[in-house]
């Protein structure tokens, strides 16, 4: 049973995680036959946090058309925007219309991440983002020991330019071999790492 005629300081405090969606509390409302202009209510955690979230609105905090917290939520989801990310080609059964995606191509051996395309998702279709020319630049690392990397990126076709740069000047590959949207470069194995960019035009 609920104790009564207790200061609101007097109660004990709830334990952690001991808060349901029942559990009641006690609030002041708005009240204008009150002298206080206020009189005490109960309510339940539950509709209280629906109050909060869907039907206090915040006009000037909110960018979006909903200024709810649940409406903004709901509409940024009905409208996509998430940027999803992934070292494939998207597939067609994820994201939402107007979800971004970029694919990459994970940096080995303390190398960086490289951007190797974006696409947008439009009509429930992922259509890659052109960015109207210009170079594309991959970055890797031969560890020591190794004799080979391979290179993925869709800029690789056959009419493609492609320059090779190492970190240690007079190493180069000693063979190449390329087709659409892969290059694999074979080394000499040696006894440092390497950095390798390829500069693809």
């Amino acid at each position: 049973m609920a104790e009564v005629d207790k200061k609101l300081s007097e109660y004990t405090t709830a334990a952690s995680g001991s808060l349901t969606g029942n559990a009641l509390e006690l609030v002041a409302v708005e009240d204008e036959n009150s002298d206080t202009g206020y009189s005490s209510r109960k309510v339940t955690s539950i509709n209280k946090a629906q109050e909060y979230l869907n039907s206090f609105l915040f006009p000037l905090l909110l960018t979006t058309t909903s200024k709810s917290i649940i409406g903004a939520i709901n509409e940024l989801k009905a409208g996509g925007g998430a940027i999803l990310t992934g070292t494939t080609t998207p597939p067609t059964d994820q994201g939402s219309n107007g979800n971004l995606y970029v694919r990459y191509t994970a940096g080995t051996g303390g190398a960086s991440d490289v951007v190797n395309a974006m696409y947008v998702k439009l009509d429930d279709e992922w259509c890659e983002i052109s960015t109207g020319g210009g170079e594309t630049v991959l970055a890797d690392i031969l560890e020591a020991g190794q004799t080979s990397l391979t290179f993925s990126n869709a800029t690789i076709t056959s009419g493609a330019i492609i320059d090779i740069c190492t970190s240690v000047f007079g190493v180069m590959p000693t063979g190449v071999s390329a087709s659409t949207g892969s290059l694999t470069l074979t080394f000499t194995a040696q006894a440092n790492d390497l950095g390798v960019k390829v500069v693809i035009n």
